[in-house]
């Protein structure tokens, strides 16, 4: 019964968690920009991370890990969250959490390129097929709004940030990474947050950072993003993927798009119209085509030098 009630929190954290950043992330760049944003929420919480891996005695990375760690911290977290975090403040949250739930197409492409993966069969095909159709309806959808030009080029951002996630995973199957993978995540969290404010910088944004306005709206915000988001949800989805099987645990890749889209509708007043009902349809039902256990997102374990096997992950887990 106990580890019942675990399984259900755990189920609930990256189901709901994760597909209430969207909405978080539209209310947290309201007053903060966006690139230093996201460098306060993943520096925060690689910190978390880094220091309760240390706690815990897991080795420091390498050299070389630090430096694959900056690779996926610069596909993963910057590339895989900067456009999706500018483009919520022109683009509703529903509409953005499904452009980025087609991850898995193009996941599912970027194993192919790379020599990753056998060619896609029937069902994969169809997958992709059905996943292209549900982003052009969502893109004709868009096109149609009182802001077309800007939510086009919004909606176009995001789909660049699925693509640079989906690389991200794609190339760390190769990459040597820390064997626990909350110091890979640590890694990859310290890397991307620097390179996010970095970004910010160059960007001028501490310019537009106005320290008297930020309202604790936008303060709970970033908090939530850090330790629910990044912290409780992959800890709840690493969990899973130890007791559970993992096309069950990736059922979160359409459970999420669904949570975002009743969450803007609720709080935010966002529209959902018969085009976005018929896209989230086509983008869910391409999710589930795709779920594959050769080609899922979820994670998947590879050998390192010693032969044993590690596991990285590929989940949206920030």
């Amino acid at each position: 019964m106990k580890r019942r009630l675990v399984a259900a929190a755990a189920f609930f954290s990256v189901y709901f968690f994760w597909g209430s950043t969207y909405l978080a992330t539209e209310r947290a760049v309201r007053e903060i920009p966006p690139m230093l944003m996201l460098a306060f929420r993943f520096l925060l919480a690689g910190i978390v991370l880094y220091v309760g891996c240390r706690a815990a005695r897991i080795p420091s990375p390498t050299a070389r890990q630090w430096f694959s760690g900056a690779v996926q911290g610069f596909l993963l977290v910057f590339g895989g969250n900067a456009g999706v975090t500018w483009a919520v403040q022109h683009l509703p949250t529903g509409t953005a959490a499904l452009l980025i739930a087609t991850e898995p197409v193009w996941l599912v492409l970027m194993l192919w390129l790379l020599g990753h993966s056998r060619r896609p069969s029937l069902r994969t095909a169809g997958g992709l097929v059905v996943g292209v159709g549900g982003i052009v309806a969502l893109s004709g959808d868009v096109v149609r709004g009182p802001q077309g030009a800007l939510q086009l080029v919004a909606a176009a951002m995001v789909l660049l940030t699925a693509i640079s996630w989906s690389l991200g995973s794609a190339l760390g199957v190769r990459l040597e990474t820390p064997r626990s993978p909350f110091m890979a995540s640590a890694v990859a969290m310290l890397s991307g947050g620097l390179v996010c404010g970095v970004a910010g910088l160059a960007l001028g944004e501490p310019a537009r950072l106005e320290l008297g306005r930020i309202g604790w709206q936008s303060i709970g915000a970033v908090a939530y993003l850090a330790v629910t988001a990044s912290i409780l949800g992959l800890s709840a989805y690493l969990w899973l993927l130890l007791r559970y099987p993992a096309p069950i645990v990736a059922t979160y890749a359409f459970v999420n798009p669904l949570v975002a889209l009743g969450l803007g509708a609720a709080l935010n007043s966002e529209p959902i119209t018969p085009v976005t009902v018929v896209a989230s349809a086509l983008i869910i039902v391409s999710v589930i085509l795709l779920n594959e256990p050769r080609v899922q997102p979820a994670a998947e374990a590879q050998p390192d030098a010693s032969g044993e096997s590690r596991q990285t992950v590929f989940a949206r887990a920030s």
